[in-house]
Formats: structure tokens, C-alpha cells, sequence
């Protein structure tokens, strides 16, 4: 059976006659709306959990590489990062952090923070 119809060989279509093969069609087409009516709204809610599974597997797999926002208090002791030397071709050696450190002192919204 290929998709719910009887295999039919090239040999059955020459000694077939036509009112046999119209039977044959309308009970086929019956037979597949019947199988389509009972047993679609079930595989459509199986189709439906397999769905909403795969997007909670997919989100806890984003969220565990989502890197955690390191939140500094006041009064931290803290290093810049040297944006400069960042951006030049040729400073692979160069040193990428500022020398001295930084205390913080206040902090704002959206991890901004007053050295």
C-alpha cells in the first residue's frame, strides 16, 4: 500500500475494463476521505505536542549558551579594556588593557557604571 491505495500493476491497466476502474476509484477515493476524517485531527494534536516539545528543548538549549551579564557593586575593582588597540591591524602584542585599575563608584541602567 502506497499512501492508503492497493499497488496496481501495468499489467491490471491493459485487462481492465473502464466502468471497473471507476469502481474502483470512487471506493479508493471513499475509503481515504473516511481515513483522513478519523484519523487527521489526532495526528494533528500529535503534531501539535511534537512541536511545542521541540521549541522547549530548543529554548533551553539557547538560553544555557547565553552568557550571564556580570553585574559589579560599588566599590569593585575593575580593569578597561583598551578599545584602540582593539581596532588597529598590527597590535597583536600590544597590551589590551589599560594598566592601571578602576574602582567603581556608582552604577546605572543597562550595566552602566560610574569608575
Amino acid at each position: 500500500m502506497i499512501y492508503g491505495r492497493e499497488v496496481r500493476l501495468p499489467i491490471e491497466l491493459q485487462f481492465e475494463t473502464r466502468f471497473e476502474k471507476e469502481v474502483d476509484i470512487e471506493e479508493q477515493l471513499l475509503d481515504r476521505i473516511f481515513a483522513l476524517i478519523n484519523y487527521l485531527p489526532e495526528q494533528i494534536s500529535i503534531a501539535k505536542q511534537n512541536i511545542n516539545y521541540s521549541q522547549e528543548k530548543s529554548k533551553e538549549r539557547h538560553d544555557r549558551k547565553l552568557r550571564k551579564i556580570e553585574q559589579f557593586e560599588i566599590g569593585d575593582k575593575v580593569l578597561i579594556y583598551n578599545m584602540k588597540h582593539h581596532a588597529e591591524h598590527g597590535n597583536k602584542f600590544k597590551p589590551q588593557w589599560h594598566k592601571e585599575w578602576y574602582y567603581i563608584h556608582d552604577t546605572y541602567q543597562n550595566g552602566a557604571y560610574k569608575l
